[in-house]
């Protein structure tokens, strides 16, 4: 009654009403079901960035919603906004330059529109550390116990540090955040972030050709990728002035990147679910992926001009899988009719909409 007042127009079956920041409001968010009980008409979309966390244990969760996972902005979604914005033609030169963009603007809406606006690498990058600004204020605010607020800051800021290691395996150390670290100190602050979706985690797989990987994942050897490839641009101070040239100054950031791209996409594809990646005897293998269409696919991440692993030599040698993908920003063809080079900003499309990989499985 106080909205139809307010605006001068009936609540009906043509009304969206739009709950924002429900989390701040459990107890409305409880209210929702009795609200769509009696006003069954109206359609009502709940909205909040802390969804998975920010709700007290208690809070009524209505029978009659549906979950929908918001991801940010794919390359894809990037390409054709900037196609649109800026009536650009779809060819190679076009697509490595957004791949490069991406790379540092990422896919949270506000971010690509600022970027297609403006141009402006610098003013995005203000606006992302503004994002990560509010990301970390809610570290304190949707906590309840400091101690697990501090260690949640501890860790997220370890994430940057941990990429750019550069011996040993990739895989997240708690001795690297601090000396003598323990993995019980921060199991709550991990689960913290990967619930409110801030990071996925991609786990090893003890074996690389047996499935559901859930059953063969290690709960104690993991890799951290953030949201967002944009996100992680700001958290490492990512150069804009460095997309001048192909080669990023250094090629660690380059590779860290790349990683981190394929990965956002994976998420999505995947829809939410987890990722994972082989390690074995020391030889990695970057990402696993599965569908039942398309069976398990290694895939090989490469920031520069494609150059096969020994690992991927090794997983071909003892899996014989039918199909290998190397993801590259610059493609140079193999003979092997194996190894399916793409470039890397094709890899949603590829595996998506791919039929090539489902008829040769077959055959």
């Amino acid at each position: 009654m106080v909205l139809e007042e307010k605006y001068h127009k009936p609540v009906d079956e043509n009304t969206l009403l739009i709950l924002d920041e429900i989390p701040l409001c459990p107890r409305g968010f409880a209210r929702t079901k009795v609200l769509c009980e009696k006003i069954s008409s109206v359609r009502i979309a709940c909205a909040g960035s802390l969804m998975g966390v920010a709700l007290r244990p208690g809070t009524s969760y209505p029978g009659n919603a549906r979950t929908e996972r918001m991801f940010p902005m794919t390359f894809d979604e990037f390409f054709n906004a900037k196609k649109e914005a800026l009536k650009i033609e779809e060819n190679e030169e076009n697509l490595l330059l957004a791949y490069r963009e991406y790379s540092l603007v990422g896919g949270l809406p506000e971010c690509v529109q600022l970027f297609l606006e403006t141009k402006d690498f610098d003013a995005v990058r203000i606006l992302q550390k503004r994002i990560i600004d509010i990301y970390e204020g809610d570290f304190a605010k949707h906590i309840d116990s400091s101690v697990h607020a501090k260690l949640i800051h501890i860790l997220w800021k370890s994430i940057p540090k941990q990429l750019m290691r550069h011996t040993g395996e990739k895989h997240f150390s708690f001795q690297q955040i601090k000396i003598h670290g323990k993995r019980k100190d921060y199991d709550v602050p991990l689960s913290w972030l990967e619930d409110c979706g801030l990071i996925h985690l991609a786990r090893r797989i003890d074996n690389a050709q047996r499935v559901p990987f859930s059953l063969y994942e290690s709960m104690t050897f993991f890799r951290i990728h953030l949201l967002d490839i944009g996100i992680l641009s700001a958290l490492l101070d990512v150069s804009p002035k460095l997309l001048s040239v192909y080669d990023f100054k250094s090629s660690d950031i380059r590779g860290i990147l790349a990683e981190q791209f394929v990965a956002q996409h994976l998420v999505m594809i995947n829809n939410w679910n987890k990722l994972w990646f082989s390690n074995e005897n020391g030889y990695e293998i970057d990402f696993l992926f599965y569908s039942e269409k398309l069976d398990i696919i290694p895939i090989e991440v490469k920031s520069g001009k494609t150059r096969i692993s020994e690992s991927i030599k090794r997983y071909k040698e003892k899996y014989h899988p039918h199909c290998i993908i190397v993801a590259s920003a610059r493609v140079s063809q193999q003979d092997d009719a194996m190894y399916k080079e793409i470039p890397i900003y094709k890899i949603e499309s590829f595996l998506t909409n791919n039929q090539q990989l489902e008829t040769e499985k077959r055959t």
